[in-house]
C-alpha cells in the first residue's frame, strides 16, 4: 500500500504502448457511430469539437477484443480537437461487465498504470490516448463518464495524532495493514511498538465539516465523544474523546464519514484570510529568502491569484522541476530539502505547493483523504477572493474532481490521524 496517487505523470506517451492500434487496423470507409456513442460528443464545451468519428468494423473490433482477452462486440473512434489538443477516445463496447474488467485492466497496463486512460462504465470501456493526463481528466467530466458529484461513506480506524515523525507516518500504516493479513505476528507487533513510539497521540481529532463543495460531511466515531464543536471559521469539526481502546498498543477511534465531492467546483465562504492561511508554519517556511524568490520568478507574469495558482500548478507538474518518487512511499522531507533535491511524493508536493502559493500571496491550506478506488492521497485547497475555496492537487497540475473524497484539513501542517486499518469505500446512490 503506498499513500500516493498513482495518475501523478502530466504526460503520457501512448503511440508504442497502447494495446489498441486502431490506426493500424481501420480500412474501408467509415461508418457512423451508434446513437448511444454519438451522444457523448454532443453539446461539448466552447473549445471542444468533434474532427472525427467512426465506428470500427465488427470482425476487427472482434480480432482486437481476442487480443485484449475479452469479447468485444463494438469499438468507435472518435478524435476530438480541444483548444488545439488532440485527444482520442476509443470506446469499446464488451458482451459482458467482467469482459469490460478485463479489457479496462488491459488498457490500464498498456498505458504505464496510468487508471485515467482506461474508464469503465457498465460494460463499455473508453481508452483514452492524449499527451496531457490533465485533459484527460477533464474529459472524464466533460462526457459524462464521471459524476460531476459523488458521496461517499468512508469506514476505517485511526489513531488520533498530536505530532509525530513524519517520514514514518505510512511505515506505521503499513505495518497496522501487515497486521491485518497475519495478525498477532511477533515481528510486525514490534515493528508497530517501535514506530508508534516516534508519535505523541491526541485526545481529539478534526475533520473538515464539508467535503469538495456545499454539502455538510457527516462523522460517526466509536467510541462516542465526549464533546463536539465547530471551530473558528465553521470550517473544521472536533471531537474530544475520551480513553480509547488500544489496538496492538495504540489508541484506536473507529471512523465512518459520509462526504460528499464536486467536481472542480468553488466552494462560496465568508471566510477572510488572515495570517493562519498566508503565514509560515514549522511545515511551511513562506518567508524564506530563497521561497519567496522563487515564488515571485514563478508568478512573476501572473496578475490575479487564479494565474499564480495557475502559474504554480505548472511549474510542479511531476517531471517538470520536481521529479514523483524517491526512496521512502508517502515521504515529507520538508520544504526546503524537496525543492533542493528535486524529488518526493504527495505529502512533498503538496507541502511545497502550499508554502509557494502562500509566499506568493495566495491564501491556501492543505487537504487529505482517499482518491476513489485509488489510495490515500494529499493535496491543497486555495481561497480565491470573492469566489471561495478550490481544491487543486499539485501531483495532477489540476483542480480535483468528484473521486477525491476530502475529509481532512489543516492550515499548520499537521496531520490530525494515522490509519490503523486500510478504509472502506462506498459509493452512495442518488445522492
Amino acid at each position: 500500500m503506498t499513500y500516493t496517487n498513482p495518475d501523478r505523470r502530466p504526460v503520457v506517451r501512448h503511440a508504442a504502448a497502447s494495446l489498441i492500434p486502431i490506426f493500424l487496423v481501420l480500412s474501408g470507409p467509415a461508418a457512423a457511430l451508434p446513437a448511444a456513442e454519438a451522444d457523448l460528443f454532443k453539446n461539448l464545451p466552447a473549445g471542444w469539437k468533434v474532427v472525427e468519428n467512426r465506428a470500427v468494423p465488427k470482425d476487427q473490433a472482434a480480432a482486437i477484443g481476442q487480443r485484449l482477452g475479452a469479447k468485444v462486440v463494438s469499438l468507435s473512434n472518435t478524435v476530438l480537437d480541444v483548444q488545439g489538443t488532440r485527444l482520442q477516445v476509443n470506446l469499446l463496447g464488451c458482451e459482458t461487465p467482467d469482459g469490460a474488467q478485463k479489457v479496462q485492466q488491459a488498457i490500464v497496463a498498456a498505458h504505464g498504470g496510468t487508471a485515467a486512460c482506461g474508464l469503465r462504465t457498465g460494460t463499455q470501456v473508453a481508452e483514452f490516448l492524449c499527451d496531457d493526463l490533465r485533459l484527460i481528466k477533464r474529459a472524464h467530466y466533460v462526457l459524462g463518464l464521471r459524476p460531476k458529484r459523488a458521496t461517499y461513506r468512508i469506514t476505517f480506524d485511526a489513531a488520533p495524532v498530536e505530532s509525530g515523525d513524519w517520514m514514518s507516518w505510512n511505515a506505521l500504516f503499513n505495518r497496522f495493514l501487515a497486521l491485518e493479513t497475519n495478525p498477532g505476528d511477533a515481528k510486525t507487533l514490534s515493528e508497530i511498538k517501535t514506530l508508534s513510539e516516534k508519535f505523541r497521540f491526541a485526545d481529539a481529532i478534526s475533520f473538515r465539516v464539508r467535503g469538495a463543495g456545499t454539502r455538510e460531511s457527516a462523522f460517526t466515531l466509536k467510541p462516542a465523544p465526549a464533546k463536539r464543536e465547530v471551530l473558528g471559521e465553521g470550517d473544521l469539526v472536533r471531537y474530544s474523546l475520551g480513553a480509547l481502546p488500544k489496538k496492538a498498543g495504540v489508541p484506536c477511534v473507529s471512523v465512518t464519514a459520509t462526504v460528499t465531492s464536486e467536481a472542480f467546483c468553488i466552494a462560496p465562504t465568508q471566510r477572510k484570510p488572515g495570517k493562519e492561511l498566508l503565514g509560515p508554519t514549522d511545515f511551511w517556511p513562506t518567508e524564506d529568502a530563497e521561497v519567496v524568490a522563487l515564488a515571485g520568478k514563478i508568478t512573476a507574469d501572473a496578475k490575479t491569484d487564479e494565474e499564480k495558482v495557475n502559474a504554480l500548478l505548472e511549474w510542479m507538474l511531476p517531471g517538470r522541476n520536481i521529479r514523483f518518487g524517491g526512496p521512502v512511499t508517502g515521504s515529507r522531507y520538508g520544504v526546503k530539502q524537496v525543492l533542493a533535491q528535486g524529488f518526493g511524493q504527495c505529502w512533498d508536493f503538496s507541502d511545497c505547493f502550499v508554502t509557494l502559493c502562500r509566499a506568493a500571496g495566495v491564501p491556501c491550506r492543505q487537504v487529505a483523504g482517499w482518491l476513489y478506488g485509488q489510495c490515500g492521497h494529499v493535496w491543497a485547497e486555495v481561497l480565491l477572493e470573492g469566489k471561495g475555496w478550490q481544491q487543486v492537487d499539485p501531483t495532477a497540475g489540476m483542480a480535483c474532481g468528484s473521486d477525491y473524497i476530502p475529509y481532512l484539513t489543516s492550515e499548520r501542517g499537521d496531520m490530525p490521524i494515522v490509519y490503523l486499518s486500510m478504509p472502506k469505500i462506498e459509493v452512495l446512490p442518488g445522492k
